[in-house]
């Protein structure tokens, strides 16, 4: 069943088929503004755009571990790890332009992996094991680098404020970076015990400050507040409902609802705000709606899910799920 609301009219319909149509809305033979209205009705979870092949021509990938979503503009940012470069798309994945090169200078990759959407719609880059922070304008160009002590980056959030989450695999920790003032904390040690990092791979925030932690080796995702402080974890080893195999990317619904990349078995799950299980979909394959090893995680201003296909070097998006 769905619902249409428009002003003050409201419109419930049965769902028979999933399609792209012009629908006529009329109140006794009288076109309601608007009318007729273009209606797009998908599966809950099924895949609506794909884009991209292994390769190194433009809108090509080689190792796609990143995205991110501009929440203002709808463009998909995507870390292109081994062509050392980070490629922008259209919201319908039309290939917009590029930038980076291999290099270790201002404006240059060694394997970016990470990256993030400001308030201000400046895009952050972490480079694989790095210690360095970029900064890019909308369209791609260098503005700044932060260098972070003891840092080596994996993936990275936007957090409270001002704030960057970065999770560092190497040294088994997350760090919180203060942008404007430079100020730093982590938190985290190796380990297997509550509270513990064994590989944390990939970070979201949600709307309370909570940080969200994929750690790949234990196969869970463990929740921190903004001060690094322990709030539970969920998840296990396995491939029922619920559990996971080294889960990768993680992302905040406009619900609260927390995406996980359960790449080892090849699919994504969806988790309420305090851990319990909710729906999955993708299976292992290189066809529409298939994935092989999901990394990094989006979600767009209507809810969709981005997900960075690593071993089919494609992005896919997946219509949003209630």
């Amino acid at each position: 069943m769905g619902v249409g609301i428009y002003s003050n009219l409201e419109i419930i319909f049965h769902i028979c088929f999933f399609f792209t149509r012009q629908v006529t809305v009329c109140i006794q033979n009288e076109h309601v503004q608007g009318s007729p209205f273009t209606v797009q009705v998908i599966q809950s979870g099924g895949m609506i755009l794909k884009f991209g092949r292994k390769g190194s021509n433009m809108g090509e990938f080689n190792g796609i571990f990143g995205v991110a979503v501009d929440p203002v503009e709808g463009r998909i940012v995507v870390t292109d790890c081994h062509n050392h470069r980070v490629q922008v798309f259209s919201s319908d994945g039309m290939f917009l332009f590029h930038f980076g090169r291999k290099g270790e200078g201002s404006g240059e990759f060694q394997c970016p992996t990470g990256v993030a959407i400001d308030v201000r719609g400046q895009i952050i880059v972490c480079e694989r094991l790095s210690y360095r922070l970029q900064v890019f304008s909308r369209d791609g160009s260098f503005l700044r680098e932060y260098r972070i002590p003891d840092l080596k980056a994996s993936t990275l959030a936007i957090g409270e404020g001002d704030q960057i989450v970065i999770a560092d695999s190497a040294n088994r920790c997350v760090h919180v970076v203060n942008m404007e003032t430079g100020h730093s904390i982590k938190f985290g040690s190796f380990g297997d015990d509550t509270g513990e990092l064994s590989y944390p791979c990939y970070v979201a925030v949600n709307d309370r400050g909570h940080i969200i932690v994929s750690d790949m080796h234990s196969h869970k995702i463990q929740v921190f507040d903004s001060r690094g402080q322990f709030l539970f974890n969920f998840g296990k080893k396995g491939s029922l409902d619920g559990e996971l195999l080294r889960p990768t990317g993680v992302a905040v619904s406009r619900e609260g609802h927390i995406i996980v990349a359960d790449r080892d078995n090849h699919r994504i799950q969806i988790f309420s705000a305090d851990g319990k299980f909710l729906h999955k979909f993708g299976w292992k394959g290189d066809g529409d709606g298939q994935l092989n090893d999901p990394h990094g995680l989006g979600i767009t201003r209507d809810g969709s899910i981005v997900v960075a296909d690593f071993r089919n070097n494609r992005v896919q998006v997946f219509g949003r799920v209630a």
